[in-house]
C-alpha cells in the first residue's frame, strides 16, 4: 500500500487527474467562539459541503471517505446529514455515547451512491 499526505485547502494543490480509493477528513467543527483555532461561525458547515462536493470527482468508483462528528456542534452540521443531501450513502462505522462530555462521537463512512456515480459531473 502506498500513500502521501499532502497539506492543501481541500484539493486545490492535488493535480486534477488524481483520484482515491480512501480519504480520511478530519474537519474543524466546533461551536462558535471554542478552541484552539479560534471559533467556526457555521460550525464547520459550509467546509463539510465543499469537502463533499469536490470528493465526488476525487474518489475512483467503490472509494471510501471516512468522517467523524461530535454531537456538541449544531446538528445542521452533521457530515451525515449533508453527506444523504449530496448523494452519498452513509454509514456509522464507530459510535461513542458521551464522549469527553460532549455528546456523541461517530465515524461515518461514505460512498457515492451508483446514482450518483453516474451523474454527469462538471
Amino acid at each position: 500500500m502506498r500513500g502521501y499526505i499532502t497539506h492543501s485547502d481541500l484539493f486545490q494543490n492535488i493535480y486534477k487527474g488524481i483520484k482515491f480509493d480512501l480519504i480520511v477528513f478530519n474537519h474543524f467543527y466546533r461551536p462558535e467562539g471554542t478552541g484552539i483555532f479560534g471559533p467556526v461561525k457555521d460550525g464547520g458547515k459550509i467546509i463539510v459541503q465543499r469537502f463533499l462536493k469536490q470528493t465526488k470527482t476525487r474518489l475512483n468508483v467503490d472509494g471510501i471517505v471516512l468522517m467523524s462528528f461530535v454531537e456538541m456542534s449544531d446538528h445542521e452540521n452533521d457530515p451525515y446529514k449533508i453527506a444523504n443531501k449530496l448523494g452519498y450513502k452513509v454509514k456509522i462505522i464507530f459510535c461513542c455515547e458521551n464522549y469527553k462530555k460532549m455528546g456523541r462521537f461517530s465515524i461515518y463512512k461514505m460512498q457515492l451512491s451508483k446514482k450518483s456515480r453516474n451523474l454527469k459531473r462538471f
